[in-house]
């Protein structure tokens, strides 16, 4: 069974997240959000990258472009 996808209008926002303008499954909102809340604490550096790259990748799947290396 496929996992479930929702769209939402940029100006809606749920849970105080930011609305989303394209689809992505619960699970990779869960590894986008992840790689965000590493990206503020003090954890290993490997491991903070190791997120970061995920999300990427999730973002370039779903989203059909990379993000913008930093």
């Amino acid at each position: 069974m496929p996992a479930k996808r929702r769209t939402r209008s940029p100006d809606t926002a749920i849970d105080g997240e930011r609305g989303l303008k394209f689809r992505v499954t619960e699970d990779e909102l869960r590894d986008i959000k992840v790689a965000a809340a590493l990206g503020s604490t003090n954890v290993s550096r490997f491991v903070r990258r190791a997120a970061v790259d995920a999300a990427r990748q999730v973002i370039a799947k779903t989203y059909g472009t990379s993000a913008p290396e930093k």
